[in-house]
């Protein structure tokens, strides 16, 4: 009981600190769900925990953002994505189908100050559930990849700087070391 006791004060100092957003297809599964067929549900489902694995493993800290808090709390402001009191560098989105306007507007902001927006393959091509060829200029000027762990971990590595590493004594990265970074206030 002492052990979760302490584990739990030091998980509440500071802030959480991560660079990472990491949109959840909710808008997407609306669109495919239907009471006879889930299949496209869940297999959005298994895109996102791979994805969200794969942050993990690669000691990335993230959060995950849904469309609807974005449309109400989501800005860009000094190169930055913020949502509510945090900060984003980058914008990660796992295989999906559609947005919503309000997040493709978001995104395209995001990018114009520097913004960094990775799509992972199959991306999105509806907006608000439409096509929209509005999109594909979101999509052409992302780092688009594939579903695949070494592509993210490039395209992070070309985004944005990892906050913490951890290795072996050889420097390998140590993926099965998850990593909660907090930011402490100055004294």
């Amino acid at each position: 009981m002492a052990y979760q006791a302490r584990a739990n004060y030091v998980m509440s100092q500071g802030q959480f600190s991560a660079h990472v957003l990491l949109l959840h297809p909710l808008e997407s599964a609306w669109c495919v769900a239907t009471p006879l067929d889930m299949s496209r549900v869940a297999e959005l489902d298994r895109s996102l925990e791979a994805v969200s694995t794969w942050l993990l493993e690669l000691q990335r800290d993230y959060d995950l953002g849904s469309e609807a808090q974005l449309a109400k709390y989501g800005s860009v402001e000094k190169g930055l994505l913020n949502l509510g009191q945090m900060s984003y560098k980058v914008v990660v989105v796992p295989p999906c189908f559609s947005l919503r306007a309000s997040t493709v507007t978001l995104l395209e902001a995001f990018m114009e100050v520097g913004g960094k927006v990775i799509v992972l393959h199959p991306e999105p091509w509806l907006v608000d559930g439409v096509p929209d060829a509005a999109l594909e200029g979101l999509v052409r000027r992302a780092d688009l990849i594939e579903l695949n762990r070494d592509e993210l971990l490039g395209a992070l590595a070309k985004a944005v700087a990892p906050q913490l590493v951890l290795s072996d004594a050889s420097g390998n990265p140590v993926p099965e070391v998850f990593v909660h970074h907090r930011l402490l206030a100055e004294d």
